[in-house]
């Protein structure tokens, strides 16, 4: 009896050993060192790096990143486009108001055209450049004032946009101007234009003329209206003018067979004018519908002998104290030669390079180099802010000074 106990508490302690973990564990170590046949020995880790001979492409972990760094940049450029959009449109508004970038040019008569500007100043401290300029309609021609492309601080330039009737076209006129900056950012600015061109109506001559004209001296001109529509009632009632210096009056009206009606128009241009060129309009008043009933016609001209300045501002610069300014030039241009005779400026730290050479002969263009020295340097007093001075240009033409205004900005 106790034999057979200890054999079965033997066969017991026989089967503990065999099937303890450290036993099948030993036994399978055991095991798998002995390589299997189709077993790849150099197969790294599951989170090693790669081998020296793969590219970063080829790695998974890059490309996750790499697709993660490319979606958060989309998102950045998203959230950067949105802002720079903010940006633009607020720069935008220092340049041109909002409010100022629509006009309605009303009703037009076949054959006539009519002038509105948009006037763009620069308030950056940075060159501002014009790259182009450029309407959405034919009916419409757009352009930059004297080709005034590059505006320094402070400058300003017109966009001038003209309706016109193009090879019969008439009815209602819709324009888009797109004014394209290239300088200091890359913006653009809409314009907005409308008006009615009216088949109905032709006025003869498109525009009224009064060239070369002598100071002190009237002139008149003669302007024709045909209306062919089909209110029998219809005629002139009254004109108006942009300028007390150039008055219409109706001299006659005549009604003919099929509806058609005409009227002449005298525009008297008076001895008070002043000597420049000018660019007006004259405003006729129909009894047509509201909002028909006003047709501008063009008057331009020029009284005298005139000296332009270009440009009529300049700007020198941002200055430190005790330093002068770059030198820039002013160009003068009359519409016969004329002679300089003298320079006269509200500041004595104001200089210029050009000399009055009264046996010179006259000339029609001159260019005069402008340039500031800081007060600091000039006089001793130094000073900060914004400056301005004046130049007086004394020539031998009777009355005429033209004038420069310059500017600049001194900083410690």
């Amino acid at each position: 009896m106790k034999l057979k106990l200890k054999l079965k508490f033997c066969v017991v302690i026989f089967m503990l050993l065999m099937f303890s973990p450290s036993v099948l564990l030993t036994a399978e170590t055991t095991t798998d060192t002995t390589p299997q046949p189709n077993a790849v020995e150099d197969t790294p880790p599951l989170n090693a790096a790669p081998q020296n001979d793969a590219t970063e492409s080829d790695s998974p972990t890059d490309a996750n990143s790499e697709q993660g760094k490319s979606n958060a940049d989309k998102a950045d450029k998203a959230d950067k486009s949105g802002a720079d959009k903010s940006d633009d449109d607020d720069l935008i508004e220092r340049i041109i108001k909002k409010s100022d970038r629509e006009f309605d040019f009303k009703s037009l008569a076949a054959g006539a055209y009519s002038e509105h500007k948009f006037v763009l100043t620069n308030p950056f401290k940075e060159t501002l450049r014009i790259a182009s300029v450029s309407s959405s309609c034919s009916c419409t021609v757009a352009f930059v004032q004297n080709n005034k492309t590059v505006l320094q601080t402070y400058e300003k330039a017109e966009v001038v946009v003209r309706l016109q009737s193009v090879d019969g076209k008439s009815g209602q006129r819709n324009s888009t101007i797109t004014v394209t900056f290239d300088q200091p950012f890359s913006a653009e600015v809409q314009l907005n234009t409308r008006g009615e061109i009216r088949s109905d109506i032709l006025i003869m001559p498109r525009d009224v003329r009064f060239e070369n004209v002598d100071e002190g001296t009237s002139k008149t001109r003669t302007l024709s209206v045909t209306y062919s529509g089909r209110n029998a009632a219809w005629r002139i009632v009254d004109v108006k003018s942009t300028n007390p210096h150039i008055t219409a009056k109706i001299e006659s009206a005549q009604k003919y067979p099929n509806q058609i009606t005409t009227a002449q128009i005298k525009i008297l241009l008076d001895e008070k004018m002043p000597k420049g060129e000018f660019a007006e309009q004259i405003i006729l008043i129909s009894n047509d519908a509201e909002g028909r009933r006003e047709l501008p016609v063009f008057v331009t001209g020029r009284v005298g002998v005139t000296i332009s300045v270009a440009p009529e501002t300049v700007f020198l610069g941002y200055l430190k104290a005790g330093e002068p300014s770059q030198t820039k030039s002013v160009l003068l241009k009359g519409t016969k030669p004329f002679k300089i005779k003298n320079l006269l400026c509200d500041n004595p730290a104001v200089i210029t390079a050009f000399e009055i050479q009264p046996d010179t002969p006259p000339k029609q263009i001159y260019i005069i180099p402008l340039q500031y020295l800081n007060p600091e340097t000039g006089d001793g007093s130094p000073k900060n802010g914004q400056m301005e001075a004046k130049i007086i240009i004394e020539t031998d033409l009777p009355n005429t000074k033209p004038t420069v205004k310059l500017l600049m900005e001194i900083t410690k």
